[in-house]
């Protein structure tokens, strides 16, 4: 007996859907370009419209699947415009900002903790009385700027 991995199951998977998505958008392409007889560029771009329109539906409304979409459209149709020696201006690009990371995460929600529980022991040593040397008034002041006059950039809290 034979152990298949998943993973090559589903790239197996992901190759026959990527093959018959492609299919689709070239036959797609196909039907809609092919019975035109060396248009102009205003029909072309009416119909390169409607290919665009007709690729949302097919990729489901995901935007890594429409773009993969339409990269085989723009490939495909300047393929159909090269061999009908068309005199069509077609320059496209689909272009996108890939999602930022997100500036909350673990790391981020344990250092507020850190400092939530740091800022309530001091609050708590201020309560109890005044500071007894220079380094513990110099610890509060720097702490008050910190936590209240939001005096948080590095240029002006240094600590040695």
């Amino acid at each position: 007996m034979q152990i298949v991995k998943s993973g090559y199951i589903r790239a197996t998977r992901r190759q026959k859907e990527d093959h018959k998505l492609r299919h689709n958008c070239i036959q797609l392409i196909d039907n809609a370009l092919l019975i035109l007889d060396n248009p102009n560029q205003q029909v072309f771009d009416r119909y390169w419209s409607h290919i665009c329109n007709a690729l949302i539906p097919m990729s489901q409304r995901k935007e890594a699947l429409y773009r993969r979409l339409f990269n085989y459209s723009v490939k495909h149709v300047k393929s159909i415009i090269k061999n009908n020696k068309w005199n069509i201006d077609f320059d496209c690009k689909i272009s996108y900002d890939p999602k930022e990371d997100t500036l909350r995460n673990a790391d981020w929600v344990n250092d507020g903790m850190y400092l939530l529980r740091t800022y309530r022991l001091w609050m708590n040593d201020i309560k109890c009385g005044l500071p007894k040397d220079f380094h513990d008034s110099l610890s509060a002041l720097t702490l008050s700027l910190i936590f209240h006059s939001a005096v948080c950039d590095a240029h002006y809290v240094v600590v040695k």
